[in-house]
């Protein structure tokens, strides 16, 4: 009786010793005839989570050419721009605004507008004049009610937003690209104007709006 449970003990020990040695198996679990150049699974979807932002504001002044778009986010994201905006295409979507409810996207941003720095990664890259080595495109979506006129020349309205946006980075010829989903949102705070066009039409334009991110 006890021969044969010793046989048996050794009879699964020999198996699994072969079966170990028929894997080929490292040290870290890799096989050792898989391509030692490949990205892991893990590694790959790392490089192409969402951005989510954390911080900043979008600052938005009609008197001013440009606007500034500066966020800061997770994977150590960075993106300072002075133009994210100009006048005549704020960030809503009308100019000038009719009372009623209005978007808050205004254009979305094209991948060759922006001028600045984008840092993501540990990488910081250029963007636009020419000489950008990453491109930054975005879009706020939310609405706002504009009311009818009441005499007041001067309103100021807050709604909520969201954002959400893509970057491209290039390290150079044959280096792997950085791409990434941008996303987030907050609260907008949006300073309007009266615009009489004459005595019985009275339209909305926006004189500043700060779009901060929370």
């Amino acid at each position: 009786m006890n021969t044969f449970r010793l046989s048996a003990a050794c009879a699964l020990v020999l198996t699994l010793a072969i079966t170990l040695a028929g894997c080929n198996q490292s040290a870290s679990g890799v096989g050792e005839d898989a391509p030692l150049l490949a990205p892991s699974a893990g590694l790959q979807a790392k490089a192409d989570d969402t951005i989510k932002i954390l911080s900043g504001e979008l600052v938005y002044d009609a008197s001013v050419l440009g606007a500034r778009l500066d966020l800061k986010g997770t994977a150590g994201f960075r993106l300072a721009t002075g133009n994210a905006y100009e006048p005549g295409y704020p960030p809503t979507g009308c100019y000038p605004c009719g009372p009623g409810t209005v978007a808050l996207n205004g254009q979305p941003n094209s991948y060759s507008d922006l001028i600045g720095t984008a840092t993501v990664r540990g990488r910081t890259y250029r963007l636009g004049n020419g000489n950008d080595d990453a491109s930054v495109g975005f879009a706020f979506s939310g609405t706002v009610t504009l009311p009818p006129f009441t005499g007041s020349d001067v309103i100021e309205l807050s709604a909520p937003f969201t954002f959400t946006g893509t970057i491209i980075a290039f390290d150079g010829p044959g280096a792997p690209r950085v791409s990434a989903d941008l996303a987030g949102g907050g609260v907008a705070t949006l300073r309007f104007e009266a615009w009489h066009v004459d005595s019985v039409t009275h339209v909305w334009k926006l004189r500043n709006a700060v779009y901060e991110f929370e």
